[in-house]
């Protein structure tokens, strides 16, 4: 009635307010929207400068989802044909329980962490599912195309600070954080740095810019393969893929994340077995092919790492491309200088102490560098180098989140508590008990939401990955190259999880990509 009111209205101003307000609506209630703007909040907010000024943003996203997430469940009740839908609910009440008992240590948090936890689930992994079987790759590439942006400018940033040796850091609230690069081995300054740019932390980033280097590489494929409508969408596709994914590729080995590295080894692994594993459908002789694409996958893993490591050799030779470029150019200033003029220009002389001038050198000066390096244990920076590594203090934080754990086993303490009941159950007090994080994503989930969530949220973490497999290793159509860049993606982010506690619990840039890469392998399977 209403369409029909429109387009029969004589008055022109009528008919145009009211399709506006129908796209409008058609926008407000689009889950490519809602992802794409949210994918792009999260990685912006993964951004020094960026964080303090968009947070003021996350509520009005933090409402669109809510909407939305309603409009699904009792309008388009889409969620009958999203698999394991059970499971969340499940685990939505059991998350809610948590909140309800752990009211004595602050309900408000509790509630807001409770919302937060649940976003990923409700809002990133139902994309695909909401969409005609034809739509789900662009949707899939559109709601990543804001966040690979951001990502490309923050990585190409980081290479270009790298390239002139700058390395700072600024006060940002109660804590000091690196700008640049930053020495980890004072006395390594070639490799011993980890390259921070403008991310708030190089081991997320690290993350990001493997994640982002295959999507490049997808676009460029699609591109190459004529796999958009129009030429310029191709030709955007090819050039903008390739250069994101050479930026990222380089970016990756200079943010020094051993946990990082262990995920791309584990998730180049898995994506070249899938990829090889497509012999079990053509031929008989199973068990052969099953070690034959082990062997290869083991191989192709590692030769890639390898290629990577070569050319992480070629990029720190950066600086010192750059310093070349910079003294030819004085030199030629000087020569033009000397033949506008009779008179020699002299080089300016560095003073010493007692007044003398020193002899004049070419060689670049670190000392910015090296002094902020050997004064690292004098400043607090907002870094953990345990991030990364497997030391003794890793273990402490592991053992001490077992410990309040075991206090509270069935619910957990739900995740703005665990400082809480470690003073209240005076257990783990040396770092659950001061506020470190746990970095283990799982083990942090086990904790915040006790045996009962973990199980419901493992139980369907592993039946998706079983409904990815069965499909894998049955079904005989041919695989598109999204689905492998899915796959890579996923499976780094949990590996990744292993070590940083930025999954499972609450909305982070990081649960972005493995939710709504998830969802798509799951959704195409059906």
């Amino acid at each position: 009635m209403v369409i029909s009111k429109v387009w029969n209205c004589e008055d022109s101003h009528v008919v145009d307010e009211r399709i506006s307000r129908h796209l409008l609506a058609k926008f407000f209630f689009s889950h490519t929207a809602l992802v794409f703007f949210y994918g792009l909040f999260l990685f912006l907010y993964e951004i020094k400068f960026v964080r303090s000024m968009i947070s003021p943003l996350h509520p009005v996203l933090i409402g669109w989802t809510g909407i939305l997430v309603l409009y699904d469940i009792f309008i388009r009740n889409i969620w009958k044909k999203i698999p394991f839908s059970v499971l969340i609910f499940l685990f939505t009440v059991s998350a809610g329980i948590t909140v309800i008992t752990t009211k004595e240590a602050g309900v408000v948090s509790g509630i807001k962490s409770w919302i937060l936890t649940l976003i990923p689930l409700y809002a990133f992994y139902p994309l695909c599912h909401s969409l005609p079987k034809e739509r789900r790759e662009n949707a899939l590439l559109i709601s990543f195309l804001g966040a690979a942006l951001v990502v490309f400018a923050a990585s190409a940033l980081a290479l270009g600070l790298y390239a002139i040796r700058f390395s700072d850091y600024v006060t940002i609230g109660a804590t000091r954080e690196f700008v640049g690069m930053r020495f980890y081995i004072p006395t390594d300054p070639t490799t011993g740095i980890l390259l921070y740019g403008l991310y708030v932390d190089t081991n997320h980033a690290a993350i990001y810019a493997l994640a982002f280097a295959a999507y490049g590489i997808l676009l460029f494929v699609n591109g190459y393969r004529r796999a958009f409508t129009r030429m310029w969408q191709n030709f955007f596709a090819m050039v903008f893929g390739a250069i994101s994914a050479v930026v990222q590729l380089c970016y990756f080995p200079l943010a020094n994340s051993r946990g990082a590295w262990l995920a791309l080894a584990i998730a180049l692994f898995f994506m070249s077995f899938f990829m090889s594993i497509g012999l079990w459908k053509t031929q008989k002789r199973r068990f052969v092919t099953l070690v034959l694409s082990v062997l290869v996958s083991a191989a192709v893993t590692g030769c890639l790492l390898g290629g990577i490591l070569i050319l992480r050799t070629g990029i720190t030779q950066l600086p010192n491309l750059v310093d070349k470029i910079t003294v030819e150019d004085t030199a030629i200033e000087e020569i033009l200088s000397d033949e506008g003029d009779d008179s020699v220009a002299q080089k300016p002389s560095q003073d010493t102490d007692d007044g003398s001038a020193a002899e004049p050198t070419d060689a670049p000066d670190n000392s910015q560098d090296m002094e902020i390096a050997q004064s690292i244990g004098d400043t607090e920076i907002s870094f953990d180098k345990s991030e990364t590594s497997f030391d003794g203090s890793r273990f402490l934080i592991w053992k001490e989140a077992l410990q309040v754990f075991s206090k509270r086993p069935i619910f957990g303490t739900s995740p703005t508590n665990n400082q809480y009941y470690a003073v209240k159950y005076q257990v783990g007090l040396d770092k659950i008990g001061i506020g470190c994080s746990v970095h283990n994503s799982f083990l942090d989930l086990l904790l915040d939401y006790g045996t009962v969530g973990f199980v419901l949220l493992m139980a369907f973490w592993v039946m998706c990955a079983v409904w990815v497999l069965r499909k894998q290793f049955t079904v005989v159509n041919k695989v598109e190259p999204i689905w492998y860049m899915a796959i890579f993606i996923t499976v780094i982010t949990a590996c990744a999880s292993m070590t940083l506690s930025c999954t499972f619990i609450n909305t982070t840039a990081m649960y972005f990509l493995m939710t709504v890469n998830a969802g798509y392998l799951v959704s195409d399977t059906e």
